[in-house]
């Protein structure tokens, strides 16, 4: 990774911080049953950006600057950017009419594959674990609402 791509990599990781803080500061204002799915999901936002840096520090130490490889199909840091970007755009403006538990397994599976992060079989695991998982805590056992769309 030379410095430039490196440079676009750590705004990239600051801006995605950034929303997930703003995303989590937008959640004070909303009442107590809407407020713990924000929260869980900045949390989880900023879990992933710290695990991605320290995966980028620890590639960086084992194998020296310019020995990482990237296999990554979006070879231009650039366009990895915008695809974040328009992606997380459309997640969030399609969250309301589509409902939570479409659109978010198929932004998460969708964003997966796009950027190489994991296998197939891991991506379908991870995806689907995770919208059961919030499922489970938020509407089961928490009783709390989250956008459902057209199925609602």
């Amino acid at each position: 990774m030379n410095h430039s791509s490196a440079r676009i990599r750590y705004f990239l990781l600051g801006f995605i911080v950034f929303i997930a803080v703003l995303f989590y500061y937008q959640s004070l204002k909303l009442p107590k049953a809407g407020y713990q799915l924000p929260r869980l999901l900045s949390g989880v936002i900023l879990i992933l950006v710290l695990i991605d840096i320290a995966s980028t520090v620890f590639h960086k130490m084992s194998k020296g600057v310019d020995g990482v490889k990237d296999n990554n199909p979006i070879k231009d840091t650039k366009k990895r950017l915008l695809f974040f970007l328009i992606s997380t755009s459309l997640y969030i403006f399609l969250m309301q009419p589509i409902g939570y538990f479409i659109i978010t397994p198929i932004y998460l599976f969708i964003t997966f594959l796009t950027l190489k992060s994991m296998k197939l079989r891991t991506n379908i695991i991870v995806t689907l674990g995770f919208t059961l998982f919030v499922y489970a805590l938020f509407v089961r056992f928490l009783n709390l609402p989250v956008p459902m769309g057209f199925l609602g």
